[in-house]
């Protein structure tokens, strides 16, 4: 609705997803976010709210800024900051990442890496038959990003579905605070939705935005929300530069993973 869009572009009462949320209200991830969030965790909520309405911060205009992403830094939302401290970062990247020629493996619009669950990044065994590494493997930015992660200790996720993101990463971190603190790369259609989100959760982040062929606007982002991308997205090469040098931090231990499980939707080193 045109008057919602003039909310944000005015950013009424700090709040810039007026028209996203009203849209949302049609879908389930809209309903699942009313009673499994607002319902469930009403003074969460709330607070999250106020720390996203007073850390505004200007999301990309174009792929001319590369550097150290948008901070997403805040207290923990339930005022207990030693408990927020015992959760796992998280890294998160969009299906979208994932190669079209050739075509992923796994498939597209789906949660798999190939790759990371036959755990191939292993020496292999000199006693068995070796492994044939596919060909959308070779070069795959996910499977990078993905190995970068995990040997820095981080969770990896592959990210679908708005609902997905919900159940798998906000309600989690509100119930039991798996996750603490984050990288995430994602559309800039996606910042101010997923910054509250985060806010609400409780997750310190820091987000990137894709270098080409991200949605821009409602309808793209619902497309792709309902995995019906066909452009392939890629990272600017300073946010690139950036991240690998936030996971490669002398105060982290990175070491790579003797062996990487999916549980669920997400991949943990071991």
């Amino acid at each position: 609705m045109r008057w919602l869009e003039w909310f944000d572009a005015v950013r009424f009462l700090n709040i810039r997803i007026w028209d996203f949320s009203f849209r949302s209200l049609r879908r389930e991830y809209g309903r699942d976010f009313i009673k499994s969030v607002l319902l469930r965790h009403p003074v969460r909520t709330w607070r999250g709210i106020q720390y996203y309405q007073h850390s505004e911060i200007d999301a990309p205009a174009d792929e001319n800024s590369p550097g150290e992403g948008l901070p997403v830094f805040h207290q923990a939302t339930d005022g207990n900051a030693d408990d927020r401290g015992r959760g796992q970062p998280v890294l998160g990247v969009g299906f979208c990442l994932k190669s079209l020629s050739p075509p992923c493996v796994s498939g597209r619009s789906n949660h798999d890496c190939y790759f990371l669950e036959q755990n191939l990044h292993r020496r292999p065994d000199p006693h068995r038959a070796s492994r044939e590494i596919p060909a959308s493997c070779q070069a795959c930015v996910i499977k990078e990003i993905g190995l970068l992660s995990l040997s820095a200790g981080y969770v990896f996720y592959i990210m679908t579905s708005a609902r997905d993101i919900l159940h798998d990463l906000i309600l989690p971190s509100l119930k039991t605070n798996p996750f603490t603190q984050g990288l995430f790369v994602i559309c800039r259609y996606s910042f101010e939705p997923f910054r509250m989100a985060l806010a609400i959760a409780g997750i310190r982040a820091r987000l990137f935005s894709y270098d080409q062929n991200d949605c821009r606007d409602y309808a793209s982002w619902l497309r792709a929300d309902n995995g019906n991308k066909e452009e392939q997205t890629s990272i600017i090469a300073g946010d690139w530069d950036s991240t690998q040098q936030m996971l490669s931090n002398p105060d982290t231990s990175v070491t790579s993973p003797t062996s990487i499980e999916k549980r669920g939707n997400l991949f943990f080193p071991l």
